[in-house]
């Protein structure tokens, strides 16, 4: 994806704010090697992006705002490193009786 030239300062800006969140993130499934994953940093780069546009009224050009994905997974990945390790799925179940509902955790 090709980036305007005006969005690529805006890129840039993007790209620091995404690792010093990364870098900030911590831990939580990778614990022998103490590091975050690819899946929690683009997670929590959700809302100060929100943030950052509900407080100048301005949008992230799509070139940028679809360019930190890639470069999350594909660059910053090593750089820091970050681990591709996900959560293993959870389910919670809720039986429903007359006398109202019983929460059966897993």
């Amino acid at each position: 994806m090709e980036i305007s030239s005006s969005g690529h300062a805006q890129y840039e800006r993007h790209k620091h704010i995404t690792e010093a969140v990364a870098r900030s993130t911590p831990y939580r499934l990778d614990k022998e090697m103490k590091r975050a994953t690819v899946k929690m940093v683009r997670s929590k780069m959700r809302k100060p992006t929100s943030i950052w546009q509900r407080n100048t009224n301005l949008t992230i050009p799509p070139e940028v705002h679809d360019s930190v994905a890639p470069y999350i997974k594909d660059v910053l990945r090593y750089k820091i490193p970050l681990s591709i390790e996900e959560k293993a799925p959870t389910f919670l179940t809720i039986e429903m009786s007359r006398s109202g509902s019983r929460y059966q955790g897993p």
